[in-house]
């Protein structure tokens, strides 16, 4: 029999104050808060000795404090069960004057659980999963989750891995959203919510707050995770209980007639619907069974403009040809998804004059309310006037053309706050989205049980009415890769995180996260992760829990191993729906990902390689799992799989899975999924070098890249694109094109060696080496792309030898370069610099392993230079990269503005200007940076403000000359100053080693800023303020030498 547990809560006498939280008698809490404070003007709310206790009311396991302070009144209502509690607060303002409420925050008492420093807090959103030990409590700190793209999933804990006990805090969405984070105090950590709450309350109105749950947990941090798996199926997040049976073992593909969002620029091709209705085939060869078509009513590249709820814009097509496009998506047993704006029309739309006005959210003085840039008129989604509207919307799209769902645009959620609602005027926002959410499901449902919707949302609370959710965080998990040299530490990471994640949505909810390295909204996978590694992770994202998005023509370049990824999925039950766990597969190479995927009637070992060359390791799992399923299969063959034990030794192919299946006794083996031959060709006369050295081939099937950064190979495959006069179809196929022109579009940088080539239906290949560094054009051409006729262009003709397969190398004497990151070394000390951020650094490691982190560094201007402020290299993910022979490299780049959203591909600053940096690691361990800035433009005398900027974590100190000062002793000020060239060194001691900016040449400035919180900030400026005479295509330089060691 369960031993029973007593929570008991204590409140002051006097002011009635939360002030304990015991546990069997047991002490948890250890000093009072604010634990109720309201963001209130023109009249402060309280400060909690100012309240004074009314009753204390307790009836079976509620217990209800009222108090009062002034003209304010409150009442909190604590719910206990078992070992959790539901808090709710009810707030009243009695004072003549209206008073304005802009955000309640609900806190814990101070809680510590033990004396241990041991004892510590996490929020499970923020990627890497950190705990933040007692030890290190700074009074006065406050840790928020990250939100957003980083994960918000409202939940915080506190734990003692002495004492086997926690207490974690969610919520339970009433009508406000909450943002967590952790409080610390001397002796603890208060836990809170920072309710959104926003309204004018007059004389006697009241306001309800809530719920926040509390739960204390027995156990280690294994048992802290599964019960907390457990508080998340109670925090009413969702998803519905009638999920449509399509979405097991489903995949997503987002597409549009005009292609990626990376050729709408060039404008109107003549690209119709009828172009994707040809298209279906492909897609379903490729596996396929979920679309999501971008919005109809307005042509690219503002496609989100919505002039009209019905229209079709004719750039996109006509009404007939969508309605052919569903129905033929339909016929080959696909689903479609119509991406649709709910949340406001543009001001000028015939539907703001159709509607009443009390649909339009206005400010507080009365006036409509425009978002987005002014092109749409928000709506409080809230009103039943504007969700009837959009209920007849969807039902007409579902019901005239056919659309089983849809993609809801930023959530489906109102876009700001309404005040003609006299009771929460930001129930427009989300209160209101989720209303709507259910409205556009029940609507589709109505026509067609397989309905569904996928908010634009990643977090829980967005599941409630949700079929499927976009997982950003897990695509912000995966991009930090590129800012981590340390492949090894990120795979270990993210799987912790992953394990937590699974913890934080309700168990149902996993299957329908959408796994996605790319979609319209950021950068191009194989342009942010290069071509290998984007491969690779798009097999995790296949192979884990969840649904993948493929985003258009992302499968170019290795659509057969998606397909079979993809085809894997729905067969195997245990990939289609069955549970994940990251951590329960050991791999005996720490570059290798694995996690394991169970069903009932068998699991699936995953393994995936991460790195460019094939890795032999052996993989173990648990010894019960072996037992239950004692059969091994390799998945993609169906060949048996020789087991020792409980383990198995396997090599896995560069950036490719393996997949291994667990099966009962008596499986039979499933053969391998058969795939059409194209017509054989002739074996003489297959292909001939023209007279500029041209090698032009005939009747092929198949074409591949390959470079140190990954391999690509397709079918040719008329993508059936239209272009413009004087284009070539690649110039439409932006992914396509990057493959084709391998160097141009930088795919070859920093590679001594490549090879492109064709390859016919019966195995025989074509093949040219390229020595890339006598090469001056590589491209494939085939202007019908169909392998009839293909030219492979290599020039000048001694750049190349046509051969049999050799292996392709990024190898130099004192440089390795991989997709992700270049690492100069001299005599044991490396410097690692980001590919994807600019050409960055981000850890130097000095002859005697001492590691300097040098994260959240860049190169910048904030004046003078560009128009619109902030333009960086952070931006840059594909600078041009140059190795020369004695160890130096350079990275150039265009100076980018930030993304709007944080995860697009970041716009060129105007006027365009480029940025040049070099590094050299000299034979004495010091590092040698050059930094330049060309204009494009003439620009004259220019005062401006370009430097590289390095943060130093563990500031102790600075010196140079005389001056010089500790850690805290002045902040936000310049530090060590000295303009133009030096050899007076600026010494910066921090808790690892001393960085010595040794000399500078060409350099206006270098100093130091204390920000207060522990870091330094050390600034080599190029430019700062001194008028300098920058003339179009001409560069300006400077060098700094640095010095790192304890």
């Amino acid at each position: 029999m369960a031993k029973s547990v007593n929570i008991a809560l204590h409140f002051n006498p006097q002011t009635g104050t939360w002030d304990g939280l015991s546990v069997d008698g047991r002490q948890m809490a250890v000093a009072p808060t604010a634990e109720v404070h309201a963001n209130a003007s023109p009249h402060a709310f309280p400060q909690p000795d100012e309240w004074r206790l009314i009753s204390v009311e307790r009836k079976e396991n509620v217990t209800e404090v009222t108090r009062q302070a002034g003209d304010w009144w409150m009442r909190q209502r604590f719910t206990v069960d078992g070992l959790r509690i539901l808090r709710d607060v009810t707030l009243r303002w009695d004072g003549d004057e209206p008073v304005k409420v802009a955000g309640v925050t609900l806190r814990t008492p101070v809680l510590r659980l033990s004396d241990s420093p041991e004892d510590f807090t996490l929020i499970p959103g923020d990627f890497p999963i950190t705990r933040h030990r007692f030890g290190e409590l700074k009074a006065g700190r406050v840790r928020q989750e990250a939100g957003w793209t980083r994960g918000e999933y409202g939940i915080v804990l506190v734990h003692s891995p002495s004492q086997k006990m926690s207490v974690v805090a969610g919520y339970i969405f009433r009508m406000d959203q909450a943002r967590v984070g952790v409080e610390e105090a001397e002796r603890g950590v208060a836990l809170r919510h920072g309710f959104e709450t926003l309204l004018r309350m007059r004389k006697g109105t009241e306001v309800a707050i809530g719920t926040q749950v509390i739960e204390v947990i027995s156990g280690d941090e294994r048992r802290l995770r599964e019960a907390l798996s457990h508080l998340s199926e109670a925090l009413e997040n969702g998803p519905p209980a009638d999920l449509p049976e399509h979405l097991k073992g489903g995949s997503l593909y987002e597409l549009h007639p005009w292609g990626r969002l990376e050729s709408w620029w060039a404008g109107n091709r003549g690209n119709r619907f009828s172009r994707l209705t040809a298209l279906l085939p492909d897609l379903h060869e490729l596996g396929v069974t979920m679309l999501w078509l971008l919005p109809v009513s307005y042509p690219p590249p503002w496609v989100y403009t919505l002039p009209a709820f019905n229209r079709v814009a004719p750039e996109n097509g006509t009404p007939q040809e969508l309605k052919e496009f569903v129905q033929q998506a339909h016929r080959l047993d696909m689903k479609v998804a119509i991406d649709l704006v709910v949340y406001g029309v543009h001001p000028e739309s015939e539907e703001v004059k159709n509607l009443p006005e009390e649909v339009w959210c206005v400010d507080e003085s009365g006036n409509r309310v425009r978002v987005w840039g002014g092109t749409v008129l928000a709506a409080d989604v809230s009103h039943p006037a504007w969700q009837e509207r959009i209920r007849e919307v969807v039902t007409r799209w579902a019901k005239e053309f056919g659309f089983d769902g849809a993609r809801l645009d930023v959530m489906g959620w109102g876009q700001t706050a309404n005040w003609r609602n006299p009771h929460r005027a930001n129930a427009s926002v989300a209160y209101g989205g989720l209303q709507l959410n259910r409205v556009v499901r029940d609507a589709f449902r109505a026509v067609s049980r397989d309905g569904f919707i996928l908010p634009e949302a990643g977090k829980p609370l967005a599941f409630r009415h949700a079929d499927m959710l976009f997982d950003y965080p897990w695509y912000m998990v995966m991009r930090d890769i590129t800012l981590q040299p340390d492949l090894a530490l990120w795979i270990r990471e993210a799987q912790e995180w992953l394990e937590w994640e699974r913890c934080c949505y309700p168990r149902r909810a996993l299957n329908g996260l959408v796994r996605f390295l790319e979609n319209h909204d950021t950068v191009p996978s194989a342009q942010y992760f290069g071509v290998g590694i984007s491969q690779a992770l798009m097999a995790i994202c296949c192979l884990m829990q969840g649904v993948p998005l493929v985003y258009q023509e992302q499968e170019i370049g290795f659509s057969q191993e998606l397909s079979e990824w993809l085809y894997l999925r729905r067969r195997e039950r245990c990939l289609a729906e069955g549970e994940a766990e990251y951590r329960s597969v050991q791999c005996s190479h720490p570059q290798v990902f694995t996690f394991l995927r169970r069903a009932d009637d068998g699991a699936a070992i995953v393994a995936v390689n991460l790195m460019g060359e094939a890795r032999r390791c052996r993989l173990s799992w648990a010894k019960a799992l072996s037992q239950r399923f004692p059969v091994c299969v390799d998945a993609f063959s169906g060949e048996p799989v020789r087991r020792t034990a409980d383990s198995v030794e396997v090599e896995i192919p560069p950036y490719r899975p393996i997949v291994l299946l667990l099966k009962p006794r008596g499986w039979k083996v499933i053969p391998r999924r058969s795939r059409s031959m194209g017509a054989p060709v002739p074996a003489t006369g297959r292909w001939q070098v023209l007279q500029d050295g041209t090698v032009r081939a005939f009747g092929t099937e198949r074409w591949f890249v390959e470079t140190p950064e990954g391999r690509l190979e397709d079918v040719f495959r008329d993508y059936r694109v239209r272009v413009k006069r004087g284009e070539s179809p690649v110039d439409a196929l932006p992914v396509l094109k990057r493959a084709w022109h391998p160097l141009e579009e930088g795919l070859l940088d920093g590679a001594n060696t490549a090879s492109i080539g064709v390859r016919w239906a019966d195995g025989q290949e074509l093949r040219l080496f390229v020595d890339v560094a006598k090469a001056s054009e590589v491209r494939i051409v085939d202007e019908r792309l169909d392998g009839r006729q293909v030219d492979l262009v290599v020039k000048p003709r001694e750049a190349y030898s046509i051969g049999r397969e050799n292996p392709v190398t990024a190898r130099h004497e004192q440089v390795d370069v991989t997709p992700l990151f270049v690492h100069p070394r001299s005599r044991g000390s490396i410097l690692s610099l980001a590919r994807r951020h600019g050409g960055l650094p981000v850890l130097w490691r000095s002859r005697d392993g001492n590691e300097l982190s040098l994260q959240e560094c860049d190169l910048y201007t904030d004046w003078g230079l560009v128009e619109g402020g902030y333009a960086s290299a952070d931006g840059e993910t594909n600078p041009r990269l140059k190795v020369e022979s004695e160890g130096r490299v350079h990275f150039t780049g265009w100076l980018r503005h930030r993304a709007w959203n944080g995860v697009h591909s970041c716009p060129v600053a105007s006027p365009g200007t480029r940025y040049r940096l070099g590094y050299g690691l000299e034979s004495d361990g010091s590092l040698r940076i050059t930094i330049g800035v060309t204009p494009l433009s003439e620009k004259g005398e220019t005062r401006a403000f370009f430097a590289l900027r390095l943060r130093l974590r563990g500031f102790r100190g600075w010196r140079r000359g005389a001056a010089g000062g500790r850690v805290g002793e002045r902040t936000g000020v310049r530090l060590g100053e000295r303009r133009g060239d030096s050899t007076d060194p600026l010494s910066v001691e921090t808790e690892t080693g001393v960085l010595r900016v040794q000399r500078t040449h060409g350099l206006q400035n270098t100093f130091l800023i204390d920000p207060g919180n522990g870091e330094a900030v050390l600034f080599l400026a190029l430019l700062d303020g001194t008028p300098v005479n920058l003339r179009a295509g001409t560069e300006w330089t400077g060098e700094v030498c640095l010095r790192w060691e304890r």
